[in-house]
């Protein structure tokens, strides 16, 4: 467990302790290690020391405003032992209001699996962070600066060759929208330049031509104008249903 040095006045750092101290009493077979940041460095350098400090031969993310299904990694670990050569395997996420809404028991027994083509994922990033388990010793880590830390990720791995499959199911919930809060339009737009950076990044290190490059970042720009147009629609929406029911 990272804790990112969180501004709450050492509420999280309290709870990360709470939580260590009780796996351990409970002597649940789990190795626990709690890494408490001097200053915040951002969600991707959080997550590559956590990496740096893993000893177990697979690597899994969890941030603190997502959930995991209870048999979310009994499901992913089956398909890793039964099918060899697999060196990154994700699903899919749900959205949820918040932790109340979690079900108590995953529905979810058996999922399909296919793999991931880099054409597919310049097209769309279908891997959430919090879906993901992944070889430990795979040499790539989240980049810093202005990048889209975890695409940029899951693109350098799967242009290098590695072998990525995702499952056609849920096992993931996160409590909040990718953009969520007051000056949404901001915040898309900085991650927009994230990810043409990003883009413009795999150019450079040869993953991609400059025909395909190109073609990508327009698609990226319409996405973008896309996102723009629905988030308002439903801002919209949400703001008159807020002043109807306030009548």
């Amino acid at each position: 467990m990272v804790d990112d040095a969180s501004p709450d006045n050492g509420k999280t750092k309290f709870i990360i302790s709470t939580l260590e101290k009780m796996i351990y009493r409970r002597n649940l077979g789990i190795s626990v290690k709690a890494i408490f940041l001097n200053s915040n460095i951002g969600p991707g350098g959080a997550r590559n020391i956590g990496w740096a400090r893993a000893t177990q031969p697979w690597i899994a993310f969890l941030d603190a405003d997502d959930a995991w299904a209870v048999n979310k990694i009994a499901l992913q670990y089956g398909l890793l032992k039964k099918i060899e050569g697999i060196d990154l395997i994700a699903h899919q996420s749900i959205l949820i209001p918040e932790i109340n809404f979690l079900p108590r028991q995953s529905l979810v027994k058996n999922c399909r699996l296919k793999r991931i083509s880099l054409s597919q994922m310049l097209i769309s990033n279908s891997i959430p962070t919090r879906s993901v388990i992944l070889r430990k010793d795979i040499p790539y880590r989240f980049p810093n600066g202005h990048f889209s830390e975890d695409f940029s990720l899951w693109l350098s791995i799967i242009s290098a060759g590695y072998d990525v499959r995702i499952m056609d199911c849920p096992l993931a919930y996160t409590f909040r929208p990718e953009f969520s809060g007051d000056g949404y339009s901001s915040q898309l737009w900085r991650q927009q330049k994230r990810e043409l950076f990003t883009l413009y990044d795999l150019r450079r290190r040869g993953g991609i031509n400059f025909y395909v490059l190109t073609i990508v970042c327009i698609w990226s720009i319409i996405k973008f104008f896309r996102r723009i147009i629905t988030r308002g629609f439903f801002k919209t929406i949400a703001s008159a249903r807020k002043n109807l029911f306030n009548e």
